[in-house]
């Protein structure tokens, strides 16, 4: 089935350069608009009518009802006055238009702005974080730093005053060993020593006539004299302690 134009008058066809057919609307409202503008007698459109582009004031149907547009109005029939009131509703319309779209860019302009403006304060905060960031990690390592060294020189005085006295022990001990000859510690070698400076060799009886020695001493001290003692064998196992006083 060919494609042609309802138009009182119109012979245009499917297959004519840039000619568009459009169908009749189903909406309620809108379709009775379009078929009182078409203003044919006892005419009801089908599902196969259609309406071509030329009957349109910009070329092309609008769905937009404020547009002069959302209903065909270009006909044979449609007096002058109608054209130029038609006309006049597109001159307007487009004027709308016009505007519309120059906020709408002024608007996305503006968010983009906006938008521009906050990336740029989130940046800045991103970059003050990381900043400080950076500082406190800074801080954190040199603070590190200054507490191992101060770590290991503490420790490193502590070692070497340590060596130190290992070494001035060590020092004395073999002093020490060097002075005491491991003669010096068998009983015969005491006893000798025993006998030579207090005359007996039983170390209970040194004992005793020790004690004795240390009270006369303690009893003439004050006097500015000094007690002395010796004891000598008298007969078979007898002790005689012989003691006397020198003034000092």
């Amino acid at each position: 089935m060919v494609i042609s134009c309802c138009a009182v008058g119109c012979a245009n066809r499917q297959g004519k350069a840039n000619i568009s057919f459009y169908r009749i609307p189903f909406d309620g409202e809108r379709r009775q608009r379009w078929v009182a503008a078409i203003s044919r007698k006892d005419w009801q459109p089908s599902k196969y009518s259609r309406i071509c582009s030329e009957h349109f004031l910009q070329g092309q149907k609008s769905d937009d009802p404020l547009s002069p547009d959302y209903v065909p109005s270009v006909f044979a029939h449609t007096k002058s006055p109608a054209k130029r009131r038609a006309l006049g509703s597109l001159g307007k319309y487009e004027v709308r238009e016009a505007m519309k779209k120059k906020k709408r860019q002024a608007s996305s302009k503006h968010e983009a702005a906006r938008a521009l403006l906050n990336l740029s304060a989130e940046i800045n905060v991103l970059r003050e974080v990381e900043e400080e960031i950076v500082e406190e990690a800074s801080i954190s390592e040199t603070s590190g730093k200054c507490d191992a060294m101060c770590q290991t020189n503490l420790t490193s005085d502590y070692i070497e005053s340590l060596e130190f006295e290992c070494q001035q022990l060590r020092g004395d001990t073999f002093a020490l060993k060097e002075k005491l000859k491991p003669s010096d510690l068998e009983q015969s070698t005491f006893e000798n020593k025993m006998f030579l400076f207090s005359g007996t060799e039983d170390s209970g009886v040194f004992g005793t006539v020790w004690a004795l020695d240390f009270q006369n001493t303690i009893a003439t001290a004050g006097a500015g004299q000094q007690g002395i003692w010796r004891c000598s064998k008298v007969g078979t196992g007898g002790i005689n302690v012989e003691t006397g006083i020198t003034n000092t």
